[in-house]
């Protein structure tokens, strides 16, 4: 069963594994400097997917209210198509509504390529 883990306790055991994984696809995530993952967890703004423990992918994001932003979205490739992104999404999406945000935004980078789905 996949679980969306958002507390800094829940999410403190997949930080670096986070990192490693968001590092290995800079070319599409961007790069952050290795204590931003940490931060962003600490700060509640990480959310780590999982699945019987095992790390499946993440969400990091921020903003200012009310408008919050995705920075990074990333499924492991062993967990893609099983809806973990979607998952994801929707928590922030409950989350965030709750507590008085309006929007969502993310920036898509054009020149990847096309991953069939």
């Amino acid at each position: 069963m996949l679980l969306v883990n958002c507390s800094w306790e829940e999410v403190k055991p997949y930080v670096d594994i986070t990192r490693v994984n968001a590092d290995r696809e800079k070319h599409a995530l961007g790069f952050l400097p290795p204590v931003a993952y940490e931060q962003a967890a600490k700060q509640g703004n990480l959310f780590v997917a999982t699945e019987n423990g095992i790390y499946a992918g993440h969400l990091l994001f921020g903003g200012t209210f009310p408008h919050a932003k995705i920075f990074q979205l990333y499924v492991n490739e062993a967990y893609r198509g099983r809806g973990v992104a979607l998952l994801l999404l929707r928590k922030l999406e409950s989350d965030l509504e709750k507590i008085g945000f309006l929007a969502i935004f993310a920036s898509v980078a054009a020149d990847l390529p096309r991953i069939p789905i």
